[in-house]
């Protein structure tokens, strides 16, 4: 990775990240989710624990493409988990068994060197 790249990655806000990977996966044929934070804060307001119930701390992007789902938690560079989202993923993560879906953390440095690329490459 190049110091300009180092230097991007450093001040990407988890929303560039976002806009990124989804044009990434869209341009690579993925079909992709993503559930907008306001959407919880809404159902709260209005009183609807039931609307999003179990939703906090769910992966930022569902993806699928030819029977592979990747669940992605994405994060900017100095980006922590908070404890229900490392909560899902546990849940989520296949372990070492066999499976057709990947549980995975991105951060900025992910777009410069190669691991997004080469995950959303999948099947």
């Amino acid at each position: 990775m190049t110091t300009l790249q180092s230097a991007v990655a450093r001040h990407m806000s988890e929303a560039e990240l976002m806009a990124n990977v989804i044009a990434r996966a869209s341009h690579a044929g993925w079909h992709v989710m993503h559930i907008n934070d306001r959407l919880y804060r809404l159902a709260a307001k209005e009183g609807r624990g039931d609307a999003m119930i179990g939703g906090k701390g769910f992966p930022d992007l569902v993806m699928a493409r030819a029977g592979l789902v990747i669940f992605a938690e994405l994060k900017a560079t100095i980006g922590r988990l908070a404890p229900e989202q490392s909560e899902w993923l546990a849940a989520l993560d296949p372990g070492i068994c066999f499976s057709r879906h990947r549980v995975v953390v991105w951060r900025p440095v992910h777009l410069f060197d190669g691991t997004i690329d080469d995950a959303l490459a999948g099947p």
